[in-house]
Order: structure tokens, then C-alpha cells, then sequence
């Protein structure tokens, strides 16, 4: 019998199949918006800065695979990801 892990390690491995050319970035943001919230009575559930979701206890929620596949099949790669980092000398703070 499959642990909760292992299911779904499977479903985002399907998802991932379906379309070969899909980044890690584009895996993390297919999960990210696609996500449900498992229990509207739950407390704890905010709207963050990009106007998703987020709990505390759930982050983004429980994972719909099903819509995750739907997504996947017709996804548009995100971005490259920017890296910002600032050059400092002297000492350490």
C-alpha cells in the first residue's frame, strides 16, 4: 500500500510526464495554482501579497492532482527565474 508521500510523488510525476518541457518553477507554480483549500470552516486562511490563499497549517493547500494533469497539458512556461543579490564589504552584520 502507497503512503500518502508516495501517491503523491506519483500524481506530480504524471504531471510532469504529460508535458516534458515543464520547469521545476513551472511544477511549484502549477502546484501553487492549483491548490484547494481543504476546509473553509478551517481557521488561519489569508489572501497573500500575489492573491493566493495561505494557511499556517495547509500552505496553499491540499493538492488537486487531477487539475494539476488539466493544467500541465496546456501550461506556458514561467519566466527565468531573476536572481537579485548585493555585493557588501566589510564586516558581517
Amino acid at each position: 500500500m502507497l503512503g500518502i508521500t508516495d501517491k503523491l510523488t506519483y500524481l506530480l510525476l504524471c504531471a510532469v510526464c504529460l508535458s516534458r518541457n515543464l520547469t521545476w518553477r513551472d511544477v511549484q507554480n502549477i502546484v501553487v495554482e492549483t491548490a484547494r483549500i481543504p476546509n473553509d470552516e478551517e481557521d488561519g486562511w489569508t489572501v497573500n501579497g500575489g492573491g493566493y490563499h495561505v494557511n499556517d497549517r495547509f500552505g496553499f493547500g491540499a493538492l488537486d492532482c487531477g487539475r494539476m494533469v488539466e493544467v500541465a497539458q496546456s501550461w506556458i512556461s514561467v519566466q527565468e527565474q531573476h536572481v537579485c543579490s548585493v555585493a557588501h564589504s566589510g564586516s558581517s552584520v
